[in-house]
């Protein structure tokens, strides 16, 4: 944050926490409840400028705190036909971007640009051709989305690949998610399974599949991006880490630069536009470690969308 605060958000205790450069706690945003600042589905939540914007699932509802932690103002979000939003990015202190879900959304465009006010910039990333209304790759699938400097990537949480797109939601470049070790789609496993999500001895295809958990986008149309594998009984720790890999938009393509298996998980953003990590400290599961994630610079100069 701009405070040189560190915002983290507990999806389990609802509520926002705010952490010094020295590791205290600092302050404690929001808690369980439906009324202003509460919330009952927290999705995401995000610094916005020197404020703070927050989405429940539950109502739909993105709340803006300003700097002393108190509601400045609510609003409903919902996609350009109606659909539900998952959760709610703050792209360049100016815009917002909402992340559908495709389950009751499947033919529609999944994400959508606004602006503060709520007035829609551009909705795009239809994926109708992708799913074919199948419902077992339908509830199979999530969007991961982020967006900065007039670049916003996206990808499925159960596909292979990373899509660019500019703010006009014309789409500039795409790639594997992970080059050197592909990851294989939900819809594959599925297909590959008789179009059925679990196998006959009950157990998930999914499991142990490798998945793209998390976009964060950088400066200078480049994007982070960390890959976990599925646990169908435990689900993904993301703190545990996996693969991190750091790609940019070069050529119409979008490649990656930098790989490589850490134990933590990607934050987002820091204030100087880099990507943040948070992992546990070893041997004390109670305490986390943040830091950031340092990469050489890309060997080819990057497009400008």
């Amino acid at each position: 944050m701009r405070s040189g605060s560190y915002l983290l958000t507990d999806y389990s205790d609802k509520n926002l926490k705010l952490y010094a450069a020295d590791g205290q706690r600092t302050g404690t945003i929001g808690r369980v409840g439906r009324g202003p600042g509460e919330f009952v589905s927290l999705n995401s939540a995000q610094p916005y400028g020197d404020s703070i914007v927050a989405y429940d699932f539950n109502g739909s509802r993105l709340t803006v705190f300003n700097p002393a932690g108190q509601v400045a103002r609510t609003m409903t979000v919902r996609g350009p036909a109606g659909q539900n939003i998952w959760s709610v990015r703050v792209v360049d202190d100016s815009l917002f971007l909402l992340v559908s879900t495709p389950i009751g959304a499947h033919d529609k465009d999944l994400l959508t640009l606004i602006r503060p006010d709520g007035a829609v910039v551009t909705s795009f990333f239809n994926r109708s051709q992708y799913y074919q209304g199948d419902p077992a790759v339908i509830q199979s699938t999530a969007v991961e989305a982020d967006g900065r400097n007039g670049w916003v990537f996206a990808a499925e949480i159960g596909g292979d690949s990373i899509f660019a797109f500019d703010y006009s939601g014309r789409l500039r470049a795409s790639g594997p998610v992970d080059p050197v070790q592909p990851l294989v789609k939900a819809k594959t496993l599925i297909q590959d399974n008789g179009g059925k999500r679990q196998r006959p001895d009950g157990s998930w295809v999914f499991d142990g599949n490798r998945n793209l958990i998390r976009v964060v986008a950088l400066d200078g149309g480049k994007v982070a991006l960390q890959v976990a594998k599925y646990d169908a009984k435990l689900g993904i720790d993301p703190l545990n880490g996996g693969t991190i890999l750091v790609s940019s938009v070069r050529g119409g393509r979008i490649r990656a630069y930098g790989r490589g298996e850490l134990p933590a998980a990607l934050l987002g953003r820091g204030r100087d536009g880099g990507a943040l990590m948070v992992g546990y400290e070893p041997g004390n599961p109670d305490w986390h470690v943040v830091s950031h994630l340092v990469t050489a610079p890309p060997a080819l100069a990057e497009e400008t969308p």
